[in-house]
């Protein structure tokens, strides 16, 4: 026990997680993970002197939310720490454990303000990194998505169990003899990562090699020193040429290694949007190649190139319609997004729910064509979960948080009798949806075309 003690005070040290004196939240689901980390800071305050307290986040997904919290509880005053418990209370629409995951870091975020905490450690082992990787090849990830989980985040987010396996994490409780909760969707393998966690990773440990986390994890580390830099670089370039109303001044910028380049089109479109959500390497590969005269249309977000300079425009509504005769067949949007619509093969697993990249549909209850196409005014949808109501289009995605310049950008896909099946980010047609009797199935899904 003391090795596993001392490689996480050496990796804390080493990192620069925690200094004397800071105020480290802890969050805790009561899982194996999380558990050993409480213990495990509270083990590293004899070395470095700092206040510690835990915070559990109740999602309120699965019945035995409320008693995982009185778990929490228990362990709290059993270990003479102070705990904080946020609430969620999820509502019907989108991808589930990504809104659980977004409601997460932003109830992270608000109890270090409220709390004056310094940081929040989170308890990411080397076994999430690894799956983390393999999740982001799968999709296409460039070098920056491979870097996967860094050791900090935004200055405060941080993660001393980066180094550690998790069976070395379970074997340390097993021998304190201190109990912990299992989260039975960890087995569900509707879940990709469950999939690589159970499947992928056994395959390669028994056909390739025993050592298969350790490499990947090294690789992981080597690719975000490498990204680091890189970014470094990006942002130098980009500050020195930034001008009035957000252009980009381009004198030197073809002379660029390509690398870095694609660096700057990124750090440039972060600054401009906020976030990279829907970026993809097409998109920046399709900046790369402007000239003098050209505009690209991105999502939400036009880029025009003139007189030696990038200048935003709001994105506006390119208009589009195609139409799929059969309701099957492969969409190239003016935004250079691509949407595969096919029927799952008999026996293929079925994906997990992410209204955001992906719809599930009943393909016999959909009718005629399939059309792509922009929104209209007035137009209606009936979304899975809303109790089967027509409501307006403007104001759901109003309430998703859709600027208006935005929402002509999306694509809806509509069928033959005008039901809107989806709209990225909604959930499906309440009457085009999945049932237990649906025996052939429709997805649509974004293609993914690199780094994102």
């Amino acid at each position: 026990m003391f090795a596993l003690y001392r490689r996480v005070r050496e990796s804390v040290q080493k990192d620069g997680l925690i200094s004397p004196g800071d105020r480290v939240l802890a969050a805790c689901s009561g899982g194996a993970d999380s558990t050993a980390l409480v213990l495990l800071l509270m083990k590293l305050r004899t070395k470095i002197p700092f206040t510690l307290g835990i915070l559990h986040i109740n999602h309120r997904l699965r019945p035995e939310s409320d008693g995982e919290e009185e778990h929490l509880r228990r362990f709290a005053e059993q270990v003479d720490l102070p705990l904080r418990v946020v609430h969620w209370n999820p509502t019907a629409g989108g991808n589930l454990e990504e809104r659980a995951r977004e409601f997460r870091y932003e109830a992270f975020r608000q109890e270090r303000e409220r709390g004056g905490w310094d940081s929040v450690a989170t308890a990411h082992t080397r076994d999430d990194q690894t799956e983390t990787f393999l999740m982001r090849l799968l999709r296409g990830s460039g070098s920056e998505g491979l870097a996967s989980i860094p050791r900090k985040r935004e200055g405060w987010i941080i993660r001393p169990l980066l180094d550690i396996p998790k069976a070395e994490l379970l074997l340390y409780l097993q021998r304190l003899g201190l109990p912990f909760l299992e989260d039975p969707s960890n087995c569900d393998e509707r879940f990709l990562r469950n999939r690589v966690r159970h499947r992928l990773i056994p395959f390669l440990k028994e056909h390739f090699t025993e050592e298969v986390e350790p490499i990947l994890a090294r690789e992981a580390d080597i690719l975000r020193e490498e990204s680091l830099y890189l970014e470094g670089q990006a942002e130098a370039w980009l500050k020195n040429r930034l001008r009035e109303g957000d252009s980009l001044e381009l004198e030197g910028f073809e002379d660029l290694p390509r690398a870095l380049a694609r660096r700057v089109v990124r750090a440039y479109l972060l600054r401009l949007r906020g976030n990279l959500r829907r970026i993809e390497r097409v998109h920046c590969e399709a900046v790369l190649r402007m000239r003098n005269g050209d505009r690209v249309s991105l999502p939400d977000l036009v880029l025009e190139r003139s007189a030696g300079r990038l200048s935003p425009m709001r994105a506006q509504s390119v208009p589009f319609l195609i139409v799929l005769a059969e309701g099957l067949g492969e969409v190239t949007l003016p935004t250079g997004e691509r949407y595969l619509l096919r029927l799952l093969g008999e026996g293929e697993p079925r994906p997990c729910f992410d209204d955001s990249r992906r719809a599930l549909l009943d393909y016999e209850s959909v009718r005629g064509p399939v059309t792509v196409r922009n929104r209209r005014e007035g137009d209606r949808i009936r979304p899975w979960g809303m109790g089967g109501k027509r409501r307006r289009l403007k104001e759901v995605l109003r309430e998703r948080g859709v600027d208006r310049f935005s929402r002509g950008c999306l694509p809806l896909f509509e069928d033959g009798e005008g039901e809107i099946l989806w709209v990225p980010g909604i959930p499906v047609c309440e009457k085009r949806r999945l049932t237990d009797g649906s025996r052939r199935i429709l997805l649509i899904e974004r293609v993914p075309s690199g780094e994102e």
